[in-house]
């Protein structure tokens, strides 16, 4: 009888110690999902369970209220679980949270001191967001949102907008490379943000043309790269756009010495348009590059208007040649024997103007010599429809090369365009004091179709 009473009170104090073990458990694996009822088991060292319900209370106020303050509970709780556990993050970041209303260089500081515990308290990491920002430290600011997005992607969005909002800020390139080149998780999150950001579209060229660039070396042009320069076209901000496709090598290795155009000889697909062609394809005309050979075929739906492909260049004042070799079929042109295509040159700059600029495309080796005047700096290059000559009849129509260049400065009284490249070569001297000019429309035509 004494041994079976000295069993049960051996099973039953082994049951009271195995409940109090799943108790306990249970209470520590929910400090943070069912805080308050862990919190309601007094047997069970459960500060953290506490800290983190004040923290979280506050921090849903703070959604609304950056500057909210916790509540006097909730600093005493904080203390009271300070007391009980000194390292708990959370109870730290609770109780120094009232300093974010001055942000004294004290408050920042004691930011950094609970920081160096744990980088994944959120409350903390807002805090620190919050505080940098308005102390003006861009380069802190960055850095905080970045650990932030780092260990907590619930908060990528919200931190990656304020990140890319904050990119307009004449000192935000420098902060911005230093956590950008380690090209963390939420990178792509960050530039699919920052295109819808006008006044950090500049900013933004210039950070990833940079990174592109030794020693991070981030030489791919993908989606995110192809929206930002879409949007600094959009945006007529050209110079930050160049300044972006220049920084890849893909693009450098298509340049032709003195040709001003890019992918000359249509060997490959453009993938830098509009600084590389850009197809202007409808439902009336089309155009294909072919890869294999090289060249450019178009077809055309009799009525058909507008450009088959076009790009941007750069063309300071001054007189330029350029030269092609096409070939038209059947109804490429009237009766009368103009061509029904044009190399046209038409300013793209939103806030200036000038006169276009067209050569009839005439079929074989041909070219033509024009002079650039006035305050455009960047124009449309392309070949296009003739208004004039506008037809019923489809037509096809092909172009192995075509090469732009610059042959000399502009005059002193700027001449109008000249559109007739039979009329240029007819000429000894088309320009006054300048021998070379009649022969660098051929010398165009010729170096277009060797490549």
């Amino acid at each position: 009888m004494a041994l079976s009473l000295k069993t049960a009170a051996v099973m039953a104090g082994a049951l009271a110690i195995a409940g109090w073990v799943a108790t306990a458990s249970w209470a520590l694996a929910n400090q943070r999902f069912a805080a308050p009822a862990a919190m309601r088991l007094p047997a069970v060292p459960t500060g953290e369970a506490a800290a983190f319900y004040a923290s979280q209370r506050f921090a849903m106020r703070r959604q609304s209220n950056e500057m909210a303050q916790p509540t006097a509970h909730e600093l005493a709780n904080a203390r009271a679980v300070y007391r009980r556990e000194p390292l708990s993050v959370m109870a730290l970041a609770l109780a120094i949270a009232p300093g974010n209303s001055s942000n004294t260089a004290e408050f920042r500081k004691s930011i950094e001191t609970v920081g160096a515990l744990s980088r994944r308290n959120p409350l903390l990491n807002a805090l620190a967001v919050n505080a940098y920002a308005r102390a003006g430290d861009v380069d802190k600011t960055f850095r905080w949102i970045s650990r932030s997005a780092k260990v907590d992607t619930s908060v990528e969005d919200r931190y990656t907008a304020t990140l890319a909002a904050a990119t307009a800020q004449r000192n935000a390139v420098t902060p911005l490379l230093s956590v950008l080149s380690d090209s963390p998780a939420w990178a792509d999150s960050y530039w699919r943000a920052v295109v819808r950001v006008p006044a950090a579209l500049d900013n933004a060229a210039l950070v990833r043309s940079r990174l592109a660039q030794a020693p991070v070396n981030d030489v791919r042009f993908g989606r995110e790269e192809r929206d930002l320069l879409d949007a600094l076209v959009n945006a007529s901000s050209y110079d930050s756009a160049f300044m972006l496709v220049r920084a890849f090598p893909a693009f450098r290795a298509a340049g032709r010495g003195r040709n001003l155009l890019q992918n000359d000889a249509f060997r490959s697909e453009p993938l830098f348009a509009p600084f590389d062609w850009s197809i202007e394809n409808d439902g009336e005309k089309v155009a294909a590059i072919d890869t294999r050979g090289g060249g450019l075929q178009m077809s055309a739906l009799g009525g058909a208007q507008g450009h088959f492909v076009r790009q941007l260049v750069n063309l300071q004042p001054g007189r330029y040649a350029v030269g092609w070799e096409s070939e038209y079929f059947e109804t490429g042109e009237t009766a009368a024997g103009a061509p029904r295509l044009e190399f046209r040159i038409d300013c793209g700059d939103r806030n200036a103007s000038s006169r276009p600029i067209s050569l009839p495309l005439r079929a074989g080796k041909a070219g033509g010599q024009f002079t650039v005047s006035g305050t455009c700096r960047w124009y449309w290059a392309g070949v296009a429809f003739a208004p004039s000559l506008n037809s019923a009849d489809p037509f096809d129509a092909r172009l192995e090369g075509v090469a732009l260049i610059r042959i000399g400065d502009a005059p002193a009284a700027s001449p109008q365009p000249v559109a007739d490249a039979a009329e240029i070569e007819s000429q000894d001297n088309s320009v006054p004091g300048d021998r070379q000019t009649s022969r660098d429309s051929s010398d165009a035509a010729r170096g277009s179709s060797e490549r």
